[in-house]
This record gives structure tokens, C-alpha cells and sequence, in this order.
């Protein structure tokens, strides 16, 4: 693949966490990195034990670059001409360089970082046919190496105790890249092409005699990565093999196995970090993305800017020792920069809401429930931050958080003041195994749909009208209108299209207190929207005298006579009916002038016919005037009617 660089370098860009739904925040991190006085590069290698990074510079080099795991200068290793592939001692203590147009391998000192010694990979300089060392690595205490020699090549070694004595070959094939672990003692992974066909050898080194263990033909990589555990081998293009015999390790499912893969590295704890590229010629995207142990989940991806404007490519990535930062050795457009991914084990999150720049109705409660994606489940406690934005609080209203469930998933609790427009700001921030992200969602509020009746309240039996009113214009809007008696189910009035005006109008004979719903069901950018109105129904409280011989009157009011010997007998009903339920009787004594409370009694059970009498006498003297009556529900405990009282009922006494 041919990259022709193009552009300028751009100062940052966006975290690959793709905006969904209302605009998903991302981090931020820097692109530009630290220059690295490099002309050239080949290899990173980093030093756990110092905190170093030794950088070889390739063909255009004869120095080895040492900086600080930020990319700051602590010195070279002068006289390494054209060093490619690095290695390191377990212990840290020696630096080997490989140096192909020697047919040599270096030993450097990672303390004093001068050479120490240099060892011949054999054959007779200046001949055609001297074996070119490839790749090498360290394993059961010598340092091996792939070579190719003509059409051929194979695995060479020596005794780095031993500078003097000619390093040992075998032929196996064209030799390319190799690779161990003290985590599989004695073992390394070889990549090779044997007569013209590519192929992967497991190989046993471990008596210091090279034993092919396993064997992968048409398995090619460039490059080779032995798992943390020391079991599995990561390559270019087949994902994860097992050591023991080169099968896909499908335990590392997520581990990329197309051909777009550039290189990849492992921290400590078994964290992958993979650099892909895609496109071709000079726009080619670049990202590199970290994956969990095993690979089973992608934690984090990051995204290059492209490379058309930017002429950045990635030569190489390393994990710092305690895993806190991915590095990557970066060229754009000829100078070499150490870029750091901070955090590359937090997973990656991204915040999805289901609405915005809707239209809600007045008195609704927003429907907003939203989800922060991300590959990690969420600890219990976690939480969303939400605020609220107005014309009248355009510093934000805080509101109470909203918790997370373990897949991310939460609800806003708010009702909207009143109409207007409101914009809710949801944060996530983070935690130590996730990213931060936040989102934000508009919302208009406006009168779209009300429902009124023509009266308050009404008489047990009446009649009533609701209207449902649609302020949007909306062409076929339908509405639908429905009456629910306390204690009872809703029941649908009449659904349709409103009229010119928006209304819609339905009639319903009530008995209880009843709710009138309006619904519409949305329309374009509009919410469905619910609209209520509640109509109080007064219980029916009749009562009526009995027992009395005439009538007479006073003024223009009738009273009923009775004998001062007679009871009077006082009857009433309540509809709907109500047995066992309680009725208050009120009897007033006409004296002095006014109507004076004689008797009140608070709970007078209905029968099982809703109806109760209750007989009373008089003892006092002749002709002085009564009136009696009942009320409903003097303990306000009915739930379905609104409580209220009789008509009076006069009465007097003769002899």
C-alpha cells in the first residue's frame, strides 16, 4: 500500500466515539504528540525495568534514540548503523539491535547505552550469498534470529556469554519475523515462507537444537505477538493461534484476523491494542483500538485524523509498562512523533436519548430515557448527571441524577414548568473502567391539547359535554375522547378527525366523578400528547317527611303539621347506591329569628337499598317550625362521588 503524504497536521480530533441520536460527546486527546529527532524508524521497544524507550531508526539511521516513556530525550547509542528489530534481555540489562547490512546483532548496555559487544549472524562479508538477519528474540538463554539467504533462509543463534564463537543456522525456509515470551520458556513462533509458500512453525529451542512442535502452512504475518499467558501466538492475518498446535484460539474472538491489521501489542495484563488502517492511496483512515483480555469485548477505539489532510500514519504502537497508556510512534509528513492514548483501558462510552427537538404538551412529563453504550456493564451505584436549560434559567437547573442500570440504560424524571423551549443536559462521568460521555436533547413545550367540559360539576344523572381541543394544525388530525367513572374502567366516547376549529366533541351521562381524556397520538415532530379533565358528580340525596296529618304554609314555604303526640319519621335515599355507607342529619329549630342547629347527627347508616329513616319526637311546646336534612359522605371517605347535601324538609307541631 503506497501512502503518498498530503496536508497539514491537525492539532486534534475527536475520540472515535461516534455521536448518536442527540449529539454524543467525546473526548479529546492530542494528535500532535511529542517530535521524536528521528530521520527515520524501525522499531519501539520499551524498557519495564528503567522506564525507557529504545527507538531504532532503519535504514536512514546509525543511532538508537533513548527517551522517558514521554517521549523526552535521555541519549542515543551512536555507531548502529541501520538498525532495525530490537530485543531485550529479561532482565532488562542488554539491548540487542539487530543490523542487517552488517549480518551482525549488537549488544548494547541499557545502563551506560554503549555497545558491549557485536556478533556475527555468519557467512563471508561482501558475498551474495551472506545470510541477512531478519527479525530476533531472546529465549533460553541465547539470542535467535531469522535469516534469508538467496531464495532460502532458515533460524540461526548464539551464545550472547560467547561473542567469539560463529553462530549456529538451520534451515527451515526464508526466515521473517520471530518472537518469544518468558511466559513460553524455550519456545518461539516463527513466520517463514518455505519454496515460495508462506507458513507458521511453533519451534523448540529450549536444548539450544531447534524441534518444529507445530506447523501452519498458508499462515503468513509480519509481525508476531506471544500471548501474556504464554499460550497463543497473535498474528497479522489469522487472528490468535494456540501455541500447541496452531489452532484458532477462538477465545480471543474479537481479535481482528482480516488484512487490515498493522500491528498490535500487548499490556501486562492481557489488554490487546490493535492498529487497523482502511482506504487506499492517500486516503487511508488509521484508528487503533484497545480490546479486553482474551479479546471478547472492544473497550476503546481511536480514530487518526485521515490521513488525505493529515499525512499521519502509524509505525508502531507499545503499552506502557503499567498499562496506563498506549504509545504510538506516528509520522506526519516526515517527522516522527510519540503520540500517547491516555487511559486506553477505560471502555469507551457513547450516550443515545430516544427524543429530540420534539414538541410536548403542557403538564407532560418528558419522555426521555436514553442509554450510555458501552462494551463494559456498569457498576451498581453509577449515575447520569442531568441539568436543564431555559430562557428563564439559562445557567442550568440541576436535577437529581438518574441512575444506571448495568447495561446502561436511564430515565429522565422531569415535568417541564410551562411552555417554552428546554434543553436537558446528560453527562456520564466516567469511572474507572469507563469514558466519560454526555449528550443533550431540545424539547419545545406548548399548549398542543386540552379537553374541557361545559360544567364543573354536575347532578348525579346529568349530562355531560367534553371538548377536545388540538391547537396543532394538522390536517386529518384524529383525537379520541374517553370517560373514566371513579372506580370503573375507561371507556372510549368517540374518535375522529377534529373539526376546522381543532375540537372534537362527545356527550356522557355521569354518575360518579369522572376523568375525560383527551389523546392524540402524535404527529411529525410533535409527541403524542394526553390531556385530562376531572368533573365532580354529586351523590343523589333525597329525603322526605312522613307522619304528618295536613300541610301548611309559611310564607312560601310548606311545612308538614304533626300532632305534638306523633313521631316524625325522616327518610332517605342516596343514589348511586352506597349501603353501610354513612349520612349526616341536620335539624334546626326556628327561634328567635333564625334557624338555630337542634340536633346533629354525624353517621347514619344506609341500608342494603341505600336508604335509611330515622323517627324523632318533639316534646316542647306547640308551634314552633323544624326543618331537617341529609348530606352525603360526611366523612369525605366516597371515591366516587362528590359529597352534598338534601333539600330542606319543614315541619311543624300542633296540638
Amino acid at each position: 500500500m503506497k501512502r503518498v503524504r498530503l496536508g497539514v497536521v491537525t492539532a486534534s480530533v475527536l475520540l472515535a466515539a461516534n455521536p448518536v441520536a442527540a449529539g454524543s460527546a467525546a473526548a479529546v486527546e492530542d494528535d500532535t504528540g511529542t517530535v521524536l529527532p528521528m530521520a527515520g524508524f524501525s522499531s519501539l521497544m520499551v524498557d519495564p525495568v528503567h522506564d525507557r524507550l529504545f527507538l531504532s531508526g532503519g535504514g536512514r539511521a546509525d543511532k538508537i534514540l533513548v527517551t522517558d516513556l514521554s517521549g523526552a530525550e535521555i541519549g542515543e547509542i551512536a555507531g548502529e548503523p541501520g538498525a532495525t528489530k530490537l530485543a531485550l534481555s529479561p532482565d532488562s540489562s542488554t539491548l540487542y539491535a539487530l543490523l542487517p547490512d552488517q549480518g551482525a546483532i549488537s549488544a548494547v548496555d541499557t545502563t551506560t547505552l554503549s555497545e558491549v559487544a557485536r556478533y556475527d549472524t555468519g557467512g563471508k562479508a561482501g558475498t551474495a550469498d551472506r545470510p541477512v538477519p531478519a527479525s530476533l528474540a531472546f529465549s533460553a538463554g541465547r539470542i535467535w534470529f531469522t535469516y534469508t539467504q538467496g531464495d532460502g533462509g532458515g533460524l540461526g543463534s548464539f551464545d550472547p556469554a560467547d561473542p567469539a564463537a560463529p553462530a549456529t543456522r538451520t534451515e527451515l525456509g526464508r526466515g521473517y519475523a520471530v518472537q518469544a515470551s518468558p511466559e513460553a520458556p524455550g519456545t518461539l513462533a516463527v513466520s517463514l515462507q518455505v519454496a515460495g509458500h508462506p507458513e507458521l512453525d511453533v519451534v523448540d529451542v529450549a536444548t539450544g537444537t531447534p524441534r518444529i512442535t507445530a506447523h501452519a502452512p498458508g499462515v503468513w504475518s509480519s509481525r508476531l505477538a506471544i500471548t501474556p499467558d504464554g499460550q497463543g501466538v497473535a498474528t497479522d492475518g489469522n487472528g490468535v493461534l494456540r501455541l500447541a498446535d496452531l489452532s484458532r484460539d477462538t477465545d480471543y474472538s474479537s481479535f481482528p484476523s482480516g488484512g487490515s491489521l498493522n500491528g498490535f501489542a500487548f499490556a501486562p495484563d492481557g489488554t490487546m491494542a490493535v492498529e487497523n488502517w482502511e482506504g487506499m492511496g492517500s486516503s487511508v483512515h488509521e484508528s487503533v483500538t484497545t480490546l479486553s483480555a482474551q479479546g471478547t469485548q472492544t473497550l476503546r477505539s481511536y480514530s487518526f485524523p485521515d490521513f488525505q489532510s493529515t499525512g499521519i500514519t502509524v509505525q508502531d504502537i507499545a503499552w506502557t509498562p503499567d498499562g496506563s497508556r498506549l504509545l504510538s510512534v506516528i509520522d506526519t509528513m516526515g517527522t516522527l512523533r510519540l503520540h500517547e492514548l491516555t487511559r486506553p483501558r477505560a471502555a469507551q462510552t457513547s450516550m443515545a436519548v430516544t427524543y429530540d427537538d420534539l414538541t410536548l404538551n403542557t403538564g407532560t412529563a418528558v419522555p426521555e430515557t436514553g442509554r450510555v453504550n458501552s462494551s463494559l456493564r456498569f457498576p451498581a451505584g453509577a449515575v447520569v448527571h442531568i441539568s436543564r436549560t431555559d430562557a428563564a434559567h439559562p445557567g442550568g437547573v440541576v436535577l437529581p441524577d438518574a441512575p444506571l442500570t448495568a447495561d446502561g440504560g436511564f430515565a429522565v424524571r422531569d415535568t417541564p414548568p410551562g411552555a417554552g423551549t428546554y434543553t436537558y443536559q446528560v453527562r456520564y462521568p466516567g469511572d474507572a473502567d469507563h469514558l466519560p460521555s454526555q449528550t443533550t436533547a431540545t424539547i419545545r413545550v406548548a399548549k398542543v391539547l386540552g379537553v374541557a367540559t361545559d360544567a364543573g360539576s354536575y347532578a348525579y344523572g346529568a349530562t355531560a359535554k367534553a371538548t377536545a381541543h388540538l391547537s396543532v394544525d394538522f390536517k386529518g388530525a384524529k383525537v379520541s375522547l374517553y370517560a373514566q367513572p371513579a372506580g370503573a374502567g375507561k371507556r372510549l366516547l368517540k374518535s375522529g378527525t377534529v373539526d376546522s376549529s381543532g375540537n372534537l366533541t362527545a356527550s356522557y351521562k355521569v354518575t360518579r366523578d369522572t376523568t375525560f381524556t383527551a389523546v392524540f397520538a402524535g404527529a411529525h415532530d410533535y409527541y403524542a400528547a394526553t390531556a385530562t379533565r376531572s368533573a365532580g358528580v354529586h351523590a343523589s340525596v333525597h329525603g322526605s317527611l312522613s307522619g304528618y296529618y295536613t300541610t301548611a304554609s309559611y310564607g312560601n314555604t310548606s311545612y308538614r303539621v304533626y300532632h305534638h303526640t306523633a313521631k316524625q319519621k325522616y327518610t332517605v335515599t342516596v343514589a348511586p347506591a352506597k349501603p353501610g355507607a354513612c349520612v349526616r342529619l341536620l335539624v334546626q329549630h326556628y327561634h328567635s329569628g333564625s334557624w338555630k342547629t337542634s340536633k346533629d347527627l354525624s353517621c347514619v347508616r344506609l341500608n342494603a337499598t341505600s336508604g335509611s329513616a330515622y323517627s324523632f319526637s318533639y316534646t316542647g311546646p306547640t308551634g314552633d317550625r323544624f326543618r331537617v336534612r341529609a348530606e352525603s359522605d360526611p366523612q369525605g371517605t366516597d371515591t366516587a362521588n362528590s359529597p352534598t347535601w338534601s333539600g330542606w324538609s319543614y315541619f311543624t307541631i300542633r296540638t
